[in-house]
């Protein structure tokens, strides 16, 4: 693995493969783990059988007599990077964050820029629109606050009475639960020049 898996030898794993033939769909248990040798990949080991060209039918029947497993490709994982998910934990359990746990905010090519709260809505700037969230417990609700008005600066986005403040495309712009609104239009020139 790409990340410390914290297993243990005797610990069981699920191991689903369908692509393979035949497909994997069983639970084993971890036989040995392997030191990093500072590479950043992370191995243990669980007992199957590969299955190779040279492998007889016959060879194989018997085999799967005997309760063995075939892969015929080689299956790995990778971290998956979305820069417009947001994870978010257990209820009461800050640090626990099944990897289940996750909303996608917009375009998936756009990504999260910052977040910030006012009283029960999170606000999500990204550089296809502003975006919030509400709710008390999953599942939360998502909605579009403004598509037309993009976050420019991430920094420059602050709270100040219950408003967010932010340097936008279209220039300095109030954000509140009904909607965002310029209010750099007397330096609109003065702030075009700059941006």
């Amino acid at each position: 693995t790409s990340t410390e898996h914290g297993l243990s030898v005797g610990d069981n794993i699920y191991m689903y493969a369908p692509n393979n033939n035949p497909a994997i769909n069983n639970q084993f248990t971890v036989v040995n783990i392997l030191e990093d040798s500072g590479s950043g990949i992370f191995y243990f080991d669980i007992n199957f059988t590969t299955l190779t060209e040279e492998d007889t039918e016959e060879e194989l029947e018997k085999e799967a007599a005997n309760g063995a497993f075939f892969f015929k490709a080689t299956q790995s994982s990778d971290n998956e990077e979305r820069p417009n998910r947001i994870y978010y934990s257990k209820l009461q359990q800050p640090e626990a964050v099944p990897i289940t746990n996750f909303i996608d905010i917009g375009g998936k090519d756009e990504p999260i820029e910052r977040i910030l709260a006012l009283r029960d809505t999170l606000f999500v700037l990204k550089t296809d629109g502003i975006f919030t969230i509400t709710g008390f417990a999953a599942p939360f609700n998502v909605r579009l606050l403004d598509n037309t008005n993009n976050i420019l600066a991430p920094d420059s986005a602050v709270v100040l009475n219950n408003q967010i403040f932010a340097l936008m495309d279209d220039g300095v712009s109030v954000i509140t639960e009904s909607g965002s609104q310029v209010i750099s239009r007397s330096l609109e020139d003065k702030i075009l020049a700059v941006t």
